[in-house]
């Protein structure tokens, strides 16, 4: 049984902390939703960025916004 290290988060080298727990998208997700949970995750990466978000989910976000202020 080989021992499997952890590896998520992903951490820059030059931070003195190591990963929390191990992750495998292949072995903990089913085939079927690798694609969608892969697209969550970089989903709640980007929009979890303090302040320093890209473009796309500044631009996301936004329309969000308008969607709900047009319902209330």
């Amino acid at each position: 049984v080989t021992e499997k290290v952890n590896n998520f988060p992903p951490l820059p080298r030059f931070i003195p902390l190591k990963p929390c727990f191990y992750q495998d998208f292949d072995d903990d997700i089913p085939p079927q939703h690798r694609t969608l949970a892969k697209r969550l995750y970089y989903l709640w990466m980007c929009e979890s960025s303090l302040g320093q978000e890209p473009f796309v989910c500044r631009r996301g976000r936004d329309q969000m916004g308008r969607e709900r202020n047009a319902h209330a």
